[in-house]
C-alpha cells in the first residue's frame, strides 16, 4: 500500500518518519531530509489497517502521532482454475434423417464453476458408412457456439 504525508518541520531537522499501524511501527523512512512517502507491503486482503506517521529529529525528539488514515485492503482474487472439467457424457444420436441428425450428451462437471450444461448439437451428415445404413455424423457447432 502506498502512503504519503506532508513534511514535518523542526528547528534541528527531521531525520526519520515512522509509519505505524495502530501502535506498531511497520515502516521507517530515513534521510536528510527523509522522503514523505513509502510502500507498506505484506498486508492481508480484506483487512482494515489504521496507518499514522510520527516524525523524529536529529536530537531524537519524536512528534505526536498524526491522525490515522483507515483503509481496508481489497478482497484478493480467487485462485486460478487450473483443473479441466470432466468429460461430457457420450454423445447419443437422436433424431436423424437423410440430411441432418442431432446429438445429445450428459453434462460435464467442474470443481470450481459447478456443472456445465448438457447439450444438443445439430450435426451434418457425411455419407453412409455404417453397416446398418444409418448416416455417420460429424458434429459441427452452430455459428457463434463455444
Amino acid at each position: 500500500m502506498d502512503l504519503a504525508w506532508p513534511a514535518s518541520t523542526d528547528a534541528v531537522g527531521v531525520t526519520k518518519y515512522d509509519v505505524l499501524n495502530g501502535d506498531t511501527v511497520v515502516a521507517t523512512v530515513t534521510g536528510t531530509p527523509p522522503a514523505t512517502a513509502t510502500t507498506v507491503s505484506g498486508l492481508t486482503g480484506s483487512t482494515a489497517y489504521s496507518f499514522a506517521v510520527r516524525a523524529e529529529d536529529a536530537a531524537g525528539n519524536k512528534s505526536a502521532v498524526s491522525a490515522p488514515v483507515v483503509v481496508t485492503t481489497p478482497v484478493p482474487p480467487p485462485p486460478p482454475d487450473n483443473t479441466a472439467p470432466t468429460a461430457p457424457g457420450v454423445p447419443v444420436l437422436g433424431y436423424h434423417d437423410s440430411t441432418s441428425a442431432s446429438l445429445t450428451w450428459a453434462e460435464a462437471t467442474d470443481g470450481t464453476a459447478g456443472s456445465l450444461p448438457s447439450g444438443r448439437l445439430p450435426a451434418f451428415v457425411r455419407g453412409r458408412s455404417r453397416e446398418d445404413g444409418l448416416p455417420s455424423v460429424v458434429a459441427s457447432p452452430p455459428a457463434g457456439a463455444t
